[in-house]
């Protein structure tokens, strides 16, 4: 599995959700916390706001022990891509952070949050 090229993803057809506690909880082997997302209003009103995302944010961020969510992406029958939210700071595919997140980052996360 890659780390997403970029935020303009046309469609999917599931989106799979790990949250970890603490970045450590990841590294260290331990189960994180999953859902699926697979209602096809919900997947295109998600798609819908990664495609308003820049690919590429302004500013390097050095994280504690956060919380993080991956969010994986199944694009048709391609190999699955994912990004990560450390605490509620996306990551985007060029590595980089938001140094002022659109409004686009909040949404999604919360969105994603309600899964749990």
């Amino acid at each position: 599995m890659n780390y997403i090229e970029t935020f303009k993803i046309k469609t999917c057809t599931k989106i799979t959700l790990q949250y970890f506690n603490k970045m450590s909880d990841a590294r260290d082997g331990k189960a994180p916390i999953e859902k699926e997302i697979i209602d096809e209003n919900k997947l295109k009103q998600i798609l819908f706001l990664l495609n308003k995302l820049p690919d590429e944010g302004d500013m390097m961020v050095k994280m504690g022990d956060v919380p993080i969510l991956n969010v994986i992406i199944q694009v048709d029958k391609n190999e699955p891509v994912y990004f990560t939210y450390y605490q509620s700071a996306i990551k985007t595919p060029a590595t980089s952070f938001y140094s002022i997140a659109p409004s686009e980052v909040k949404l999604l996360h919360d969105l994603f949050l309600d899964f749990f």
